[in-house]
């Protein structure tokens, strides 16, 4: 039974506690999808998991307020005050900004954290190295199997280039 109104259920604010003080603080409120059991748990929606755990973060390092607002996305009261928009939604009340688009989301985290000097996005160059050195071995022709056409192999690349590029991943081609 939902009683809220717009079928949100809050779960709590965090970022009154801690020694800075909290007007220094941005306020983000993020709107996740609702778990099918109760309403009140965090569903199962992988981009509104990730964006809590690093927004929780920002949060634990003392950067900012977050209040995380579970939401019923088939109740009609939500669908109209977010005019249809699918969790995770990141409202912004100080700048009266709304951000629904995941990757408008990703880049408002990213430039919180890079405001406050906070490596939350960086990558281990080593690790990075050996994830390369992977994807060469396996794009490479063995010599057990025909070799594939020069355009088969650039639509390969082409797309798994694309892939990465969208898992925030890179490759180095120079050593194939």
């Amino acid at each position: 039974m939902d009683n809220s109104p717009h079928g949100i259920h809050s779960n709590g604010s965090f970022g009154d506690s801690g020694s800075s003080s909290p007007t220094n603080k941005p306020f983000l409120e993020l709107y996740v999808k609702a778990s099918g059991i109760d309403h009140r748990r965090i569903g199962a929606c992988l981009f509104c998991q990730e964006f809590w755990m690093e927004l929780y973060a920002l949060y634990e390092l003392g950067l900012i307020r977050v209040e995380v607002k579970t939401v019923n996305v088939n109740s009609e009261p939500f669908k109209k005050h977010f005019l249809g928009a699918q969790p995770p939604i990141l409202v912004e009340p100080e700048k009266q900004m709304t951000y629904s688009d995941n990757r408008e989301l990703e880049g408002r985290i990213f430039h919180i954290a890079k405001e406050f000097e906070v490596p939350l996005f960086e990558k281990d160059s080593a690790v990075e190295k050996k994830k390369s050195k992977v994807f060469i071995a396996i794009l490479k022709p063995s010599s057990n199997i025909k070799p594939i056409s020069t355009s088969s192999t650039t639509e390969v690349r082409s797309a798994t280039i694309f892939l990465l590029k969208l898992n925030r991943r890179s490759i180095n081609w120079s050593n194939s």
